[in-house]
């Protein structure tokens, strides 16, 4: 569910489901860091850890230095393993569909 105060900058949420995999795109306007959002997507496999893509309207080097700025610490390379001795996540930034993604998925 949206909150009220977003509801005008979301558009319908989009649910694909392939086996025990589903995908989540929920597509937004408006800006993260200065940069224009495309939407957000939540993929996983059900009943068990999930990711995510922040997709937005700018190329994965621009997407970079707004995530550091935020406070991601995302290296040069563009992506780093995270492990926490629970559960490691990669994080990092993507080229996605002719824009750039901020994105934080498991193992």
């Amino acid at each position: 569910m949206v909150p009220a105060a977003f509801k005008a900058q979301a558009g319908k949420t989009n649910l694909t489901l392939d086996g025990q995999e589903y995908s989540a795109a929920l597509p937004l306007s408006g800006t993260w860091q200065g940069l224009p959002v495309r939407s957000l997507l939540v993929t996983g496999r059900i009943e068990s850890e999930q990711g995510f893509y922040l997709v937005l309207d700018a190329g994965p080097a621009q997407v970079l230095e707004a995530a550091n700025r935020a406070g991601f610490a995302i290296p040069e390379s563009g992506s780093e393993y995270r492990d926490d001795d629970v559960l490691g996540v990669s994080v990092g930034v993507a080229p996605y569909e002719g824009g750039g993604a901020l994105y934080c998925l498991p193992g």
